[in-house]
């Protein structure tokens, strides 16, 4: 009778075990991949009281877009109260309500107001930034990237992964074109160049037909940062942001940039569209969960570093052998 109660309890035994080792088992399945995120973002600049193309612009946004999560305006409003209105009309209840507006300081706006504060880092959500850049001197003269905000601006693209694509917004190029030059252009971009992540915008150009409208730069493109001066080439993307004036003389009144979350990789599609809404140019980049094999890129999120499927990566003169967990910073 015992040893037919040991067997048993020998059995029950067995069989919590197994039920143990099957949970243990699913248990350390991978989770199920989160449901793909898109963001969509809409860029000008420029508006000098047309207030008119904006409308038909956003109004042909909205017939084929009808979520923006941000939009970022690149300065020159000419006067506060147009400035105002671009917010009223982008929130208008046809358009989008409730979406957040960021006002980059131009070069028509000489004194400060509430409005324009938009500088530093002024969003920085779960997959995506957005940071504003005042690097406008005087009313007519030439930009400068002020060396202190650049150092600001390394401090912050430091802080955040570099798997998350960031949207640095300033009003004057980086690039010349004839006499428009930027002062500090080449410490920007020495600066910027570390984070390959980052998407620095621009406008101002719109008056003189400047070739670079409706395009985007990669990395491995290159810029001329002074009249005459050579080909720098850059580690970045590069972007206008359109004009609501003359639509930057190549019918690019502004940008739609999507960005699509998926598996760690964030893709970013840039449409330039017309008034009536149709493309009148786009491209795409790829920001990868992890930029190796054999590299660390500044800015890269330590996380995306661990067990990672390579079979070594090397910054400088460390080397960590495949799945080893470490904390690496890169300087």
């Amino acid at each position: 009778m015992r040893a037919t109660l040991l067997g048993r309890h020998k059995g029950k035994l067995l069989i919590v075990l197994a039920v143990l080792a099957i949970a243990l088992l699913f248990s350390a399945w991978p989770a199920a991949a989160a449901p793909d995120t898109t963001y969509y973002i809409g860029f000008t600049s420029d508006v000098h009281s047309e207030t008119g193309n904006l409308q038909t612009w956003l109004n042909s946004l909205k017939s084929t877009t009808s979520t923006l999560n941000h939009m970022v305006f690149g300065g020159d409003y000419a006067g506060w109260t147009t400035a105002e209105s671009c917010v009223s009309i982008l929130n208008h209840d046809d358009r989008y309500p409730g979406t957040p507006a960021v006002l980059v300081r131009g070069n028509h706006e000489t004194s400060t107001h509430d409005m324009l504060q938009a500088k530093g880092l002024v969003y920085n959500g779960p997959d995506y930034a957005i940071y504003a850049l005042d690097n406008v001197t005087s009313e007519y003269g030439n930009g400068k990237f002020d060396l202190d905000e650049i150092e600001s601006l390394e401090e912050d693209l430091s802080a955040i992964p570099g798997t998350k694509p960031v949207f640095v917004a300033a009003h004057c190029p980086v690039h010349a074109n004839g006499s428009r030059i930027t002062t500090n252009a080449a410490a920007f971009v020495e600066a910027v160049n570390a984070f390959p992540n980052a998407i620095v915008l621009w406008g101002h150009n719109h008056t003189v037909s400047d070739p670079g409208y409706g395009t985007v730069k990669k990395a491995g493109d290159k810029l001329v940062l002074t009249n005459g001066g050579p080909e720098v080439p850059i580690n970045f993307t590069y972007a206008s942001f359109g004009a609501m004036k003359e639509g930057a003389n190549k019918n690019t009144y502004g940008m739609l940039a999507t960005i699509s979350k998926v598996s760690g990789d964030a893709k970013v599609d840039f449409v330039y569209k017309n008034l009536s809404g149709a493309t009148v140019s786009s491209e795409s980049i790829t920001i990868p969960a992890f930029t190796g094999p054999g590299t660390v890129t500044p800015g890269t999120s330590p996380a995306a570093l661990v067990n990672t499927n390579q079979s070594s990566i090397t910054s400088n003169s460390v080397t960590v052998a495949k799945d080893t967990l470490v904390l690496v910073t890169v300087a």
